[in-house]
């Protein structure tokens, strides 16, 4: 979870034309938002609960979550800083989904990336010893 496209993203662009959109977007480029935020999974976990008639996922992964830090260095953030709000993002995200694995909603959670280990100028790769 986290890529917002093609109906989600209408589903997006709908709710932010109503002034309820959900937390924390990352406006990647046009057509591709982004979002880890406890909210925008918490709807995207029940929906997929509902589409698929279960009342546990197996898995469920947070896609690209760099995206975040890429975005930021688009926009000339400071390194320090975007690394420092990546980390509390993925913190709470991480937070939400223990909860639901508690709940019995999850059994697995975990990060999907194409770039986790990647070690970019501007991007350091994600430390999960961190949490």
């Amino acid at each position: 979870m986290g890529y917002i496209q093609g109906k989600n993203l209408e589903i997006v662009t709908e709710l932010e034309n109503t002034n309820r959109a959900f937390p924390e977007i990352t406006y990647y480029q046009e057509g591709c938002y982004h979002c880890i935020h406890p909210f925008f999974l918490e709807d995207q976990l029940e929906y997929s609960l509902k589409r698929l008639g279960l009342e546990t996922v197996d898995v469920f992964l947070l896609h690209n979550p760099e995206y975040f830090l890429m975005d930021r260095e688009k926009h000339n953030v400071p390194k320090e800083k975007a690394t420092e709000q990546y980390y509390e993002r993925i913190k709470s995200s991480f937070r939400f989904l223990e909860q639901k694995r508690k709940e019995g909603k999850i059994l697995y959670y975990g990060v999907s990336s194409n770039t986790f280990s990647e070690t970019r100028k501007n991007i350091p790769p994600l430390r999960l010893l961190k949490f």
